[in-house]
């Protein structure tokens, strides 16, 4: 069988389907960022009806990053991000007093091997059976929610997929659906969108409780997502009116209407996906760094610079240089950092320019420069040059080709912001995102604050619309008259 190319791995993934019961998605109290909830999704994509509860899911974190565009400060920070999924429990309630109140968790296996960059998983058996083999059941109201992962993949808010989940699952047999607001009940919309602490009491952000605050911060961007990426179309409108009846001084509900896209809307939403991912940007990119290092693998060796493992040599989760990060529902304490000379890391991985604002990191619009115009050669000897320069800094082989494209592979530019770098007295938490600022912004020597900084909105987190105010002024003088 013909081995699959990047492009292939990514366009099978993207249609997998993430399947859940619909209690879990409804009843479900627990809080996870963004990146959080797209591992999980991407992690129950992976199940297959035929599998057997105690299966163990193998994780490519290179077609993780690529297609949910995750992208980690560090090794460390990745073993931090399935920590914290690892650690996440909560409560789903039984139907009657019969029945068993169930404490759930995610995983009880996550092993994190940095050498053959992949993650082995097992779902925890008491979860299993809300994301497998689910048949619905119309006498006892049981029901299931399917969809393919490339609809949430590309959201770029925390709550446009908790929306989009919970419209999804009342979907079966409806076209509108309507929640409470700020009413504290059990169908308060915000109660279940909003994060929770250790005993399940919900976090409700205090800025909510100003309705425009709300609908700006939370429901107009998700409905954008929604109606953009996904399968459905959505709309709503809020009343003063609870479920109840009783009239409220402020908004106190809204109502979903929801329907079905056309095939010619589905097959839109799944072009502007495929441009947004830029699929043809990367294809073989991995492959072709992996025969690069290795032919010139001598030469890398006098230059200082790291030389990966030949490609396509499987490696078993838990031998030695596998970190076991969650394992029979324990932490396990984390092994030290590793470093350039002493942790092989697969090379090649170009990061995607479409990521999740909320990352805060000038990583997310590095690595936008093509390959088709330079040789191998050509960034063959400026990566091994780059690795000269920031050999002090350790860094992996990845991230010195990230900062190298960030550079447009000029080696003046990744000095200069080295240079930089070793006069700012200040303390620097991302060593690789601060060069990657210090080269697009253009930092000085004398002067390590950039000239003129990205605009950032004091209440979000994206960067503000700049204006042609010629045009606008002649818009307003033509409405004057």
């Amino acid at each position: 069988m013909a081995t699959k190319t990047n492009r292939e791995r990514i366009e099978e993934a993207r249609h997998q389907l993430v399947a859940r019961d619909n209690d879990l998605i409804q009843k479900g109290r627990y809080g996870l960022s963004l990146v959080q909830q797209k591992c999980v999704l991407y992690c129950i994509s992976k199940v297959k009806p035929t599998d057997a509860p105690d299966t163990e899911y193998d994780i490519d974190l290179h077609e993780f990053y690529r297609l949910l565009g995750y992208k980690s400060d560090s090794y460390t920070g990745m073993k931090t991000l399935w920590q914290q999924i690892g650690s996440v429990r909560w409560w789903l309630d039984g139907e009657t007093e019969e029945d068993d109140d169930i404490l759930l968790g995610w995983f009880t296996k996550v092993h994190l091997n940095e050498r053959s960059s992949s993650v082995t998983i097992t779902f925890h058996p008491d979860i299993y059976p809300y994301i497998h083999n689910l048949v619905a059941d119309k006498e006892k109201k049981k029901y299931f929610t399917t969809y393919q992962l490339q609809n949430i993949t590309l959201m770029k808010h925390r709550y446009s997929i908790r929306i989009y989940d919970l419209l999804k699952s009342y979907q079966y047999n409806n076209k509108i659906w309507q929640f409470e607001m700020g009413t504290g009940s059990h169908h308060d919309l915000m109660r279940r969108i909003s994060d929770c602490d250790e005993k399940g009491k919900p976090l409700i952000p205090k800025s909510w409780d100003n309705y425009s605050f709300f609908n700006r911060d939370v429901l107009q961007p998700a409905v954008d997502e929604i109606n953009q990426y996904t399968d459905i179309k959505i709309a709503y409108e809020v009343s003063k009116t609870d479920l109840s009846g009783k009239k409220h001084r402020r908004y106190a509900s809204i109502l979903f209407a929801m329907v079905e896209k056309s095939p010619a809307e589905k097959r839109a939403s799944q072009e502007q996906i495929t441009q947004e991912l830029d699929l043809p940007l990367e294809e073989n990119v991995d492959d072709l760094f992996a025969d690069f290092f290795a032919q010139h693998e001598a030469i890398l060796k006098e230059e200082g610079v790291f030389v990966p493992e030949a490609s396509g040599t499987e490696t078993e989760a838990c031998e030695p240089g596998a970190d076991k990060i969650w394992e029979n529902g324990k932490s396990v304490v984390d092994s030290p950092e590793k470093t350039w000379e002493t942790t092989p890391e697969k090379t090649g991985t170009q990061r995607n320019k479409k990521v999740a604002k909320d990352t805060g990191s000038d990583r997310e619009n590095a690595g936008s420069t093509t390959y088709s115009h330079r040789t191998e050669v050509d960034v063959f000897e400026v990566c091994s040059k780059a690795a000269s320069i920031l050999k002090p800094l350790s860094l992996s082989a990845s991230d010195i080709l990230t900062i190298a494209q960030t550079a447009d592979y000029d080696l003046e530019k990744i000095q200069q912001a080295y240079d930089v770098l070793k006069s700012n007295k200040g303390k620097i938490n991302d060593v690789v995102s601060w060069l990657i600022s210090a080269i697009k912004n253009g930092y000085r020597p004398r002067n390590a604050v950039p000239y003129q900084a990205a605009k950032k909105n004091s209440f979000t987190d994206y960067e503000q619309r700049t204006y042609d105010y010629d045009d606008l002024m002649e818009k307003i003088r033509r409405s004057q008259h």
